[in-house]
């Protein structure tokens, strides 16, 4: 039993872990649907480039 709960733990941990780098990866693949959300639109001189979207997404994504 102890073995299932350790495995299901680092499980859970691997998969927490991996959320953040799949949505980097995805804002490296679909950069034009970042950028049709990115909040910054009005404000080129700060290079958002979708990045406000991306960390939108990922403090949703993380709970918080």
């Amino acid at each position: 039993m102890l073995r299932v709960f350790s495995l299901l733990l680092v499980i859970c941990i691997l998969g927490q872990a991996s959320l953040r780098t799949l949505l980097v990866l995805n804002y490296q693949f679909d950069r034009a649907v970042y950028l049709k959300n990115c909040e910054n639109k009005d404000k080129p001189n700060l290079h958002c480039d979708g990045k406000c979207y991306l960390k939108k997404q990922m403090r949703l994504n993380s709970g918080g």
